[in-house]
């Protein structure tokens, strides 16, 4: 039976974005890690972006799993 939006698979796309935005937080992850380990530290320029990109990734982990999984299933 087709819901109000159709026949919607969540959780093809919940694991596509919660695999999306965990791969945008392991890049920010990596960059500031091999900048440590070339010994060189990152001016606030570019460390600013780093740590807003990290935040925001995992903090979008979280929303796109509750409105995929949670949110849109409960409004059919």
């Amino acid at each position: 039976m087709s819901g109000r939006y159709g026949d919607i698979d969540y959780p093809t796309p919940t694991e596509r974005a919660v695999f999306a935005r965990v791969a945008v937080f392991l890049l920010a992850l990596a960059v500031e890690g091999v900048a440590a380990a070339a010994g060189r530290t990152l001016p606030a320029w570019e460390r600013a972006p780093l740590a807003d990109l990290g935040l925001l990734a995992a903090v979008r982990v979280f929303l796109s799993a509750f409105v995929l999984d949670v949110a849109l299933p409960l409004t059919e």
